[in-house]
């Protein structure tokens, strides 16, 4: 499987299987799927804040109250922007950098299972996301993929832990927990004493 990484001036540069690469390179693969990775996390957490059982839910629900029409587009920007971050680590493309980039992720216990719900995901995804009429809705996903929000979010953490435990072998960096701490208290209570 051939796999491509940005070349120093920005450019892509196609660099073989994972097999064939330069420490540069396989540092490049590393970096772009913990990113994504994370960025995935973020979003999944906010959303989560949004949509789910998050503790401080009912604190944010108030808080854009004032503000219904933010609410309406954060939440569903979020979940679009989880699905499309952490669906981007299993593409199939011989361009795609995934999971399958990283050096022995196929020989982990956890790889088939994660990549199997992972590509299920991807193509729903396609179909979600390309076309205008419909709509990246958590309801359709756990209709088509059996991933409910809270297995969405498990998903994602195996992922993330399956990355976590191949990044360590190599001694490249993890993608460190996120949570939603004493900074995002303040952010509520700003937003509160507005109100």
């Amino acid at each position: 499987m051939a796999w491509v990484t940005r070349g120093r001036n920005g450019g892509r540069s196609s660099c073989g299987s994972p097999n064939n690469h330069t420490k540069e390179e396989m540092k490049t693969v590393f970096d772009d799927i913990r990113n994504a990775l994370l960025h995935a996390q973020h979003c999944c957490d906010f959303w989560w804040l949004l949509e789910g059982a998050h503790l401080q839910r009912t604190d944010v629900i108030g808080a854009f109250e004032e503000l219904p029409v933010v609410y309406e587009t954060l939440r569903p920007a979020l979940y679009t922007s989880l699905i499309i971050k952490v669906c981007s680590v299993f593409g199939t493309g011989s361009d795609d950098i995934t999971l399958r980039s990283l050096p022995d992720a196929e020989l982990d216990h956890e790889f088939p299972r994660i990549w199997e719900i992972g590509r299920r995901l991807y193509k729903l995804r396609s179909k979600l996301i390309a076309h205008l009429d419909s709509r990246c809705d958590p309801d359709l996903v756990a209709k088509e993929t059996g991933l409910t929000n809270d297995s969405l979010r498990a998903f994602l953490a195996d992922a993330v832990a399956l990355y976590n435990r191949i990044a360590e072998r190599h001694r490249e960096p993890d993608v460190a927990d996120f949570g939603l701490g004493d900074e995002f208290k303040v952010f509520l209570a700003r937003l509160n004493l507005r109100n």
